[in-house]
């Protein structure tokens, strides 16, 4: 799957300013439901337009396991979790720790000449279908406004740009957030 993604990016290196690519399990169906709707699938084309190129990526599920313990030895132990190695190849290069952080959105640039991958990550929320596709457009409007016409600049200049939308983007997630717990935390004391 890497390689087919990297041949991608190599043909179509000269056409696009950023690369993405939304990662998820077999744990997340919504997010399956959305990529098979048109609707949807239309929606996210045109969203995307000509300035990013967006892949999807089905990765494999990891699962707990319990060591085994040494013979005639009765244990107690913790279950560890194992990822399949097929996951291995992708999710280190985004440092991304294992399949249970996701789903999720990694946006990223590099230059040919430059050896260094720019990438940034965002999460989706998968509870429906059309939370699927409005937590993709809110990271992904933003940045490809600010992106558009921008294929002449370098890289790290249109990642730097992109990266700036992303920061605001979570500073009002955590914002929101915020003042949600002060909302609840007055509600609780009779404020």
């Amino acid at each position: 799957m890497l390689n087919e993604v990297t041949e991608q990016i190599r043909s179509n290196y000269d056409k696009y300013s950023m690369f993405s690519v939304l990662l998820f399990t077999e744990e997340h169906p919504f997010i399956v439901k959305a990529l098979k709707d048109p609707d949807i699938y239309d929606a996210l084309n045109q969203l995307t337009g000509p300035n990013l190129l967006l892949f999807t990526s089905m990765l494999f599920k990891g699962r707990y396991r319990y060591p085994s313990p040494p013979p005639g030895v009765l244990a107690n132990l913790c279950p560890i979790w194992v990822e399949p190695k097929e996951n291995l190849k992708l999710l280190p290069l985004f440092k991304i720790n294992d399949s249970r952080d996701l789903p999720l959105l990694v946006l990223f640039a590099f230059s040919e000449n430059d050896p260094d991958l720019y990438w940034m990550t965002h999460e989706i929320n998968d509870n429906s279908k059309n939370d699927v596709f409005n937590s993709i457009r809110k990271a992904v409007g933003p940045i490809v406004l600010d992106i558009s016409g921008s294929l002449n600049e370098p890289r790290k200049k249109i990642f730097q740009r992109a990266r700036w939308s992303m920061r605001k983007l979570h500073a009002k997630k955590k914002l929101k957030d915020l003042l949600e717990i002060i909302g609840l935390v007055r509600g609780a004391a009779g404020m």
